[in-house]
């Protein structure tokens, strides 16, 4: 089986710690990062959930963010990301 990756460059609008949640010495939680590069990683997981959460708002708010448009319907949201 064969399993393709691919890199993505995120540029964020705010603060960002995925942290690695062990720590040694005085760091607590040190940045998560990819073992041949030491590059900063951010899971996937860690992006479906973000998204997920933006989804949820704007069907709580009843509409796309600026205040336009329909609400995201509950069931969508369950049908692209599973049930929380």
């Amino acid at each position: 089986m064969t399993t393709a990756s691919r890199v993505f460059w995120i540029h964020a609008l705010t603060p960002l710690h995925v942290g690695a949640g062990q720590g040694v010495g005085f760091i607590d939680l040190p940045v998560m990062r990819e073992k041949a590069t030491g590059w900063p990683i951010v899971p996937g997981s860690t992006v479906k959930g973000v998204m997920r959460g933006l989804f949820e708002d704007s069907a709580r708010r009843g509409g796309t963010g600026e205040g336009t448009g329909p609400g995201v319907d509950k069931h969508l949201i369950d049908t692209a990301f599973g049930r929380a």
